[in-house]
Order: C-alpha cells, then sequence, then structure tokens
C-alpha cells in the first residue's frame, strides 16, 4: 500500500511542478509579447515617426549612450538642446541625433523596434540597425544662398597639396558661433573675396582657389558632403568633412584656377601600426549585437590615434563611420571580415587615414 501512495504522491508533485513550469513560462511569454509604446506626451512640436533602418548612420549629428537610464524623453531632450531636428534610439542604450534624414533610410514595421529603452521597460528604443524616431515638428536646414553681396559658388573640396582657401579666421565668438553671415563678414573684413565655411566651425579665406581643390562629386542628398551644420546656426550647412561651402563677393571669382597636382603625401592609406596596435582589417557589425561592445565614444574630430588612446585597455578597437570609436577584447556574434575596400570613409581629424564606414569598423588588435 505503501509504495502506491508514494507513487501517487509523487506523480502530484511532478503534475503540480509541470503547472508551475507551465504558469512560469507562460508568464515570461507573455512579459515578452506586451507591445512596447512609444510615449505620447513629448515635450513642444515633437512626435513619434515610426521604426527606421539604419542606413550606415540615419541620424548622424550628435550621439550618447547609456546602459541603465535611457528613455526616448533623455534622448529627445539631448538632440533638442543641440538644437537638432530628429532623435532617435537604437539597441536599447543609444540615442542619436541630426536635422536631416540619411538619404535611404525607410519605416518599417514598428515590431522591428522590439528593445526596451534601458531606463523605461515599457518604450522601445529602435532594435538591431533599427531606429525608434521622433521628429520636433520643425523644418530642416538649408544651404544659405549668401548674404547680401555674397553669392553662394557652391560645396568645394579641400586642397590636395594644402588648403583651398589658405587664411584660417575666427568669427565674433569662435567656432561655437560659426555661421555663414560669421564667415563671410570676417573673409571680407580681412580684404578676402572667397570665404568658406567647413565643417561646422571653420572659416576660411582667399582670393583664388589653390592647392587643387575642386567642386565636390554630387552625392544622392544634392549635399555632396557639405551636410554639417553651422555651429552657430542650426538651419543652416556649414561644409563638411574636407568639404567648404564657397562664397564669392559680387561674384568676383567664376572659376577655379588651380593647377596644383596631387602629393603622394597626401593620399589617404591604411595606416598598418598605431601605438602598439596593428591593422587587422576591415569589419562588418554584429548580427543584432555591436562588434565590440565593450567601450565607445564619438568625435567629430576623430583619429586613429584617439581611439587607441581610449581604447588602450583593450585586444581590439575599431573606427566606425568616420567619427565613432568602439573597444572590446572578442567580437559580437556575426561579425566577419569584409574587403577593405568597404572601410572608405576618412577619419576628420586626420584625413589621411581611414576610419571605417557604415557598419563597417577599421580594426586594429595587439
Amino acid at each position: 500500500m505503501a509504495p502506491l501512495l508514494l507513487q501517487y504522491a509523487l506523480g502530484a508533485s511532478v503534475w503540480l511542478s509541470q503547472i508551475h513550469f507551465s504558469t512560469a513560462l507562460d508568464a515570461q511569454i507573455h512579459e515578452r509579447d506586451v507591445a512596447l509604446t512609444p510615449p505620447t506626451a513629448l515635450p513642444g512640436s515633437w512626435s513619434y515617426q515610426g521604426c527606421y533602418t539604419e542606413v550606415g548612420r540615419t541620424l548622424n549629428g550628435a550621439s550618447y549612450s547609456n546602459d541603465t537610464t535611457m528613455t526616448d524623453e533623455s534622448c529627445i531632450s539631448f538632440c533638442s538642446a543641440k538644437g537638432f531636428l530628429y532623435a532617435g534610439t537604437e539597441y536599447a542604450s543609444q540615442c542619436f541625433c541630426d536635422s536631416t534624414i540619411a538619404p535611404g533610410a525607410l519605416a518599417v514595421n514598428a515590431t522591428d523596434c522590439n528593445m526596451a529603452c534601458t531606463g523605461n521597460a515599457t518604450e522601445p528604443c529602435g532594435g538591431p540597425n533599427r531606429l525608434s524616431l521622433f521628429w520636433s515638428g520643425q523644418t530642416g536646414p538649408v544651404t544659405n544662398p549668401g548674404p547680401p553681396n555674397w553669392a553662394y559658388t557652391g560645396c568645394y573640396t579641400e586642397g590636395i597639396t594644402g588648403r583651398l582657401l589658405g587664411e584660417g579666421v575666427s568669427v565674433p565668438g569662435g567656432a561655437s558661433n560659426m555661421t555663414v553671415a560669421g564667415c563671410t563678414s570676417a573673409c571680407h573684413a580681412a580684404g578676402y573675396i572667397l570665404a568658406g565655411c567647413e565643417y561646422g566651425g571653420e572659416c576660411w579665406c582667399g582670393n583664388t582657389f589653390t592647392n587643387g581643390g575642386t567642386i565636390a562629386p554630387t552625392t544622392p542628398d544634392g549635399l555632396s558632403g557639405c551636410s554639417v551644420l553651422c555651429n552657430g546656426d542650426l538651419s543652416e550647412y556649414c561644409g563638411g568633412a574636407s568639404r567648404l561651402n564657397v562664397y564669392n563677393f559680387n561674384k568676383t571669382i567664376a572659376t577655379i584656377t588651380s593647377t596644383a597636382t596631387a602629393s603622394p603625401t597626401q593620399t589617404p592609406a591604411i595606416k598598418p601600426t598605431v601605438g602598439p596596435y596593428t591593422y587587422l582589417g576591415c569589419q562588418t557589425e554584429g548580427n543584432g549585437t555591436r562588434a565590440l561592445a565593450a567601450a565607445a565614444t564619438a568625435s567629430d574630430t576623430m583619429t586613429l590615434e584617439a581611439c587607441e588612446s581610449f581604447c588602450g585597455s583593450y585586444t581590439f578597437w575599431g573606427t566606425e563611420y568616420g567619427r565613432e570609436c568602439y573597444c572590446g577584447n572578442s567580437f559580437g556574434q556575426g561579425s566577419v571580415a569584409a574587403p577593405n575596400s568597404d572601410c572608405s570613409m576618412l577619419c576628420p581629424g586626420d584625413v589621411t587615414e581611414f576610419c571605417g564606414a557604415g557598419n563597417r569598423l577599421s580594426v586594429y588588435s595587439k
């Protein structure tokens, strides 16, 4: 009789355990299936635009990450304070800003943005290569056609053997207050008839085009690389990395007069070593995760040396999309070697170096 009772007791125990396991599993599944909801109480005229694909960097104006307190609201606050028109959260903990959306970025199913914000588990903060996108409701920036008496000449490349316009000047308030009007005024006051705005905060002047600079090739967005906003006026563009929005006083200069030829020392090339690190190759981003996820930083003056200094305690580091730097001791799942030609973006702080590309890292190891 005792063995039979024992069998009943064991059977009941197993049955109850199965119920408990099933209930717990159902709860986990239910928790995963709860829809993440974008916040509706947003500041000013900000509104949710949907889930968007990453194309290299869909928003590339500014960024930060926070592994514990990221929310859609905090990202919007960060981008709004810097004057940007768009804010996007990604990978649960990352925030990106810009005043334009990169060409090719597309709205996709909202469920693709399925990663909860690290600071609010009910909100979506994008996903792998997906952005939860928000818009301020304001119109985007434009290329300034020219202040009074100045005409816009075009987007020009920097010189090959030196500066396109050789005289750098300061605008009132310094680089943080850079505007097209401020640059043209400063160049005019210095006695020059050409003014060029570069990388958001630089002003260059001259009376002729020099050192092999020329009209920049057209890009799909029509900006030819002159896509960086002016530090002092985010409604207009002030050149880009090795790109200048050039203005001409009273249309005095009509053509490029430079006959300079390329100098071999100025040609961008893969740097074989940086400090104790050796070039490993061009590497793809991970599949649903970062290729190098231990630490990250970004800078509008990024160089290989700056990234090496930041990541000095790690085995690997890599630069991506020109201005981003990532560190790690191993590669994330799905990250594989890519052709070196894929890592074709120049480092903004040193245009003789390559700093990865969209979803591509120039990787160094020790």
